[in-house]
């Protein structure tokens, strides 16, 4: 049988400061569910890492609507640096997020509304359907 990834139960998003982040998706998407918020140490990570373990201090959101959780995070015991090259759709790894909306031009509407610098216009992706592009302040989808 073949089998298929239809979703994600959560997505990682690093930034440089967890409640700013927080804050961030709660106004602009409503991810304003707190179903952990944890300080501790990632050694579950230690493959995407250099096979150390790192502190980091995490909060898991969600909105009522259902979907995935947003796992908001930052290091605590290093400062992050962004990559030494320009992020492209294609590279290796998730770099962007698909959320679902039940209409594209309203929420597209909705967050020009809120000044967002980093909106794309509305475009139609390969089987027709409107989607647009959006970065958050971290420039987290990419570069």
């Amino acid at each position: 049988m073949k089998k298929n990834i239809v979703g994600m139960q959560q997505i990682g998003i690093g930034v440089s400061d967890v409640k700013q982040g927080f804050s961030w998706y709660h106004h602009h998407f409503g991810m304003d569910i707190p179903v952990f918020e944890e300080a501790a140490e990632a050694s579950l990570m230690l493959p995407y890492t250099g096979g150390t373990a790192h502190k980091r201090h995490a909060i898991l959101a969600i909105n009522m609507k259902g979907g995935s959780g947003f796992e908001i995070w930052q290091y605590t015991s290093r400062t992050p640096v962004d990559a030494d090259f320009d992020i492209m759709l294609g590279d290796k790894g998730v770099l962007g997020v698909k959320m679902k909306t039940a209409d594209v031009k309203a929420m597209h509407d909705y967050l020009l509304s809120r000044n967002l610098s980093a909106l794309g216009e509305i475009q139609k992706d390969p089987t027709g359907n409107d989607h647009f592009f959006l970065n958050d302040p971290w420039e987290t989808c990419s570069k």
